[in-house]
């Protein structure tokens, strides 16, 4: 945990995938959706960033 200037905490996670570059088109749209239910069920008032 990272501890902000304004008094909040930020928490940080490292994931590596599958390789998605030799992947189907199938499966792409596969990891897609699942990754856009899991950030939808965050809510508001939540931010990610992401670097590939």
């Amino acid at each position: 945990m990272v501890l902000n200037k304004d008094g909040s905490f930020q928490r940080s996670a490292h994931f590596r995938g599958p390789d998605l570059d030799s992947a189907p088109p199938s499966e792409l749209a596969s990891t897609a959706a699942r990754l856009n239910s899991a950030l939808r069920r965050l809510g508001s008032g939540w931010a990610v960033f992401a670097e590939a």
